[in-house]
């Protein structure tokens, strides 16, 4: 099973339509970084309840931001950002979960949102 690295959106998206814990059973580790828990964890909704669960309970794995190495477009957010670091500096088997249309098809991106 490989390991997910997860932007805000994609997360979000599965927590509004119930699926959240589809990522635990597929993945063997669901990881996001502090910059996408802090954008996530700032809202009020059950969809931050349903994540900040998962965060509790251990099986979303919050991971501090990796030093930015790559140089970003401006429209990137931090946690795109971070979170697409993050999979470039981890081994091959690491996965990309991001809802950022440009990053589609790129060697790390398993799901892409739109």
């Amino acid at each position: 099973m490989a390991v997910v690295i997860a932007d805000a959106g994609p997360l979000i998206a599965f927590a509004k339509i119930g699926q959240l814990d589809i990522l635990q059973k597929l993945f063997s580790q669901v990881m996001l970084t502090e910059s996408v828990k802090t954008e996530i964890l700032i809202a009020n909704s059950a969809e931050c309840e349903l994540i900040r669960s998962a965060i509790k309970e251990g099986w979303l794995n919050c991971v501090e931001d990796p030093k930015l190495n790559t140089v970003f477009s401006r429209s990137l957010g931090m946690g795109e950002k971070t979170v697409i670091e993050y999979a470039l500096q981890s081994p091959s088997d690491a996965l990309l979960i991001l809802d950022d249309a440009h990053w589609r098809g790129k060697k790390h991106c398993v799901i892409s949102l739109i």
